[in-house]
């Protein structure tokens, strides 16, 4: 299937289809990482990774008599959680599976013997970010906001100082009205992420970002 890999539909759907038989989550390690592998074999050629809220459809297409005469089909429910994960990370289609508002998840009788899977993932059109040079600077209570590395060291620290001015004005007007959602508007659109939500990502705590402010361009 053919994508345009510098930036996502502009229709709010990506699809694609894995030409391989599902795994439990129960599964191995070695037959976990061959689905993400598979998964990953198209998603790391795609230069954006989404940021927003996803709804995820999966479709897998098997031979009734694997699915209802033999003990070699796992459940549909513990087929999705190795899927969402080959998803995730610096080479996948998302930062990490939090982002996943919904899942769908079936199968379908076909009368070939071998096995497939179709995902579907539905998204806001400008909730995306390139991948290219992208890392999360680090701010208190572990929340982290992406940013360029290719932008001069001023316009970082620029970035990062009011950034910070606007989570510091947010936690104010949070105790103030005692209404998340009020005081969320103060906030970037870009959407924050917690340190554990962006593993394998590059984290670089505020700090040194403004350390760097002061080398020379």
């Amino acid at each position: 299937m053919s994508f345009d890999n510098s930036k996502p539909p502009i229709f709010g759907e990506i699809r694609f289809e894995l030409p391989i038989a599902p795994v439990s989550q129960q599964a191995n390690a070695a037959a976990k990482s061959a689905v993400t592998n598979e998964i990953r074999s198209i998603t790391r050629l795609l230069e954006y990774i989404l940021t927003g809220d996803v709804k995820i459809e999966i479709e897998w297409l098997v031979h009734e008599q694997l699915r209802y005469e033999s003990d070699q089909a796992p459940d549909v429910d513990n087929i999705i959680k190795p899927l969402l994960d080959g998803l995730c990370g610096p080479e996948g289609l998302l930062r990490d599976d939090c982002q996943v508002q919904s899942v769908s998840c079936y199968w379908i009788d076909w009368t070939r013997e071998d096995q497939q899977i179709a995902v579907r993932v539905s998204y806001m059109p400008d909730d995306w970010l390139k991948k290219k040079n992208l890392f999360f600077v680090q701010y208190p209570k572990g929340l982290c906001f992406p940013v360029n590395r290719d932008l001069p060291h001023k316009a970082l620290n620029l970035i990062v100082n009011r950034v910070e001015t606007m989570l510091a004005d947010r936690e104010e007007l949070q105790q103030l009205s005692n209404d998340y959602y009020f005081s969320k508007t103060l906030l970037p659109i870009q959407r924050f992420f917690h340190r554990t939500r962006i593993n394998g990502f590059s984290v670089v705590k505020i700090d040194e970002i403004r350390d760097r402010a002061n080398d020379p361009v």
